[in-house]
């Protein structure tokens, strides 16, 4: 389980890595040379820019409480068994 959640970590954290740019900074070279006349394709674009970056943080956060999650229920069950055995070396 433990594994499970690092790897879970690992990929959170290549997804933040991966996504981890500005998209307003295509705004103005696309602006200068699209004109007026590309201004709908351009606000379009950073909208979808915009709805792409919001959607892979969600993502991203949802990995990171699902890795914590795996984590404490493992401790848990540890900490569980452990306690278990425990009580049964004591009635042996």
């Amino acid at each position: 389980m433990l594994q499970h959640a690092a790897q879970t970590q690992a990929m959170a954290a290549q997804l933040a890595g991966a996504s981890a740019f500005d998209p307003s900074m295509f705004q103005a070279p696309m602006m200068a040379g699209l004109g007026p006349i590309g201004a709908p394709f351009v606000a379009a674009y950073m909208a979808a820019t915009t709805n792409h970056m919001a959607s892979t943080a969600e993502l991203i956060a949802c990995m990171e409480a699902h890795s914590a999650a795996v984590q404490a229920s493992s401790q848990a069950y540890s900490d569980t068994e452990s306690s278990s055995s425990d009580g049964f070396k004591s009635l042996i």
